[in-house]
């Protein structure tokens, strides 16, 4: 599971990677992977490759394609939303605190919501 292969077409790069690493360079194909999105999309955030795959979806296969595939994670539980800004996110391994990396919202894996309750960080009655 920490292994990671280039999403360029009849790329033979990969890697291993760790928990802290959201971008791959590959060196066969000299572009950047998000690690994140698990796609290629140089000079765009996350959320900004997202919002530009819902409004290309149709005119563009790829497109289609890329946004179903982020679709079919968050219906296997692999991936989910952001429940603040609907950045999708992926956890690879680890604990169920995530932070999403456009609003900086905590959240938990579990719960799929914030992880901390009304009273703030500390507060454990969001159910994480």
């Amino acid at each position: 599971e920490k292994s990671f292969h280039c999403k360029t077409l009849n790329c033979e790069g990969w890697c291993l990677f760790e928990e802290n690493f959201n971008i791959y360079h590959c060196p066969v194909c000299s572009h950047y992977n998000c690690l994140n999105c698990n796609a290629i999309h140089e000079g765009l955030n996350c959320k900004q490759y997202q919002e530009k795959l819902k409004n290309q979806k149709e005119l563009d296969s790829d497109s289609v394609k890329s946004l179903a595939l982020l679709n079919k994670l968050i219906e296997d539980g692999k991936a989910m939303k952001c429940p603040k800004c609907d950045l999708i996110l992926m956890k690879r391994w680890g604990c169920d605190w995530l932070k999403c990396s456009v609003c900086f919202t905590e959240i938990c894996w579990i719960t799929k919501g914030p992880r901390w309750g009304p009273a703030g960080q500390g507060d454990t009655s969001a159910g994480c």
